[in-house]
């Protein structure tokens, strides 16, 4: 009837395990179907689990997926790259106090030399800061800035401000 639950469960707080297993062999081998609702999957105390052992993880919504977490990360193992894709929007968005909130870092003990490649196509590429200590800092061993069309560099600032172009030894 409406509002009744069905309740399969494993009795007692003991180290017992409730198990749904199958031995067929399609690609849907065991299914989990809410036809008409939602699916909530929860894990109280310890990690939650989902792997697949010789094939890919997919998950996959009608319109959005959500990845989080208080505080962990999203690995992948040597030889596997972690790939985002979508046909709308990716957004990078942490919203903490922390002084390094978004950290991009291609640089580790067994990789020196890793790359960072922005490419954007024929868009465009803002990099805006808000405030009096919204400061943009670029150091680099070499770098390079070419412009094919009109360009400039402005410093725009009250007395005291300094505009310094230099080549030190």
């Amino acid at each position: 009837a409406i509002g009744e639950d069905f309740t399969v469960s494993q009795a007692g707080v003991a180290d017992a395990s409730l198990i749904l297993s199958s031995t067929g062999t399609g690609a849907d081998a065991l299914q989990i179907n809410a036809s008409a609702g939602g699916m909530d999957i929860t894990s109280a105390v310890l990690d939650l689990d989902i792997g697949a052992t010789t094939t890919d993880v997919n998950i996959t919504g009608a319109t959005n997926v959500d990845l989080a977490a208080t505080a962990g990360d999203v690995t992948a193992t040597s030889g596997d790259d972690v790939i985002l894709t979508s046909t709308d929007d990716i957004m990078l968005d942490a919203d903490n106090t922390l002084a390094n909130i978004i950290t991009l870092d291609a640089y580790s003990v067994v990789n020196t030399s890793g790359s960072v490649v922005v490419d954007f196509g024929t868009g465009d590429m803002v990099v805006t800061g808000t405030g009096i200590s919204a400061d943009f800092t670029l150091d680099a061993d070499l770098f390079s800035i070419d412009g094919t069309g009109t360009s400039n560099v402005t410093v725009t600032g009250g007395v005291g401000e300094d505009f310094t172009v230099s080549q030190a030894s």
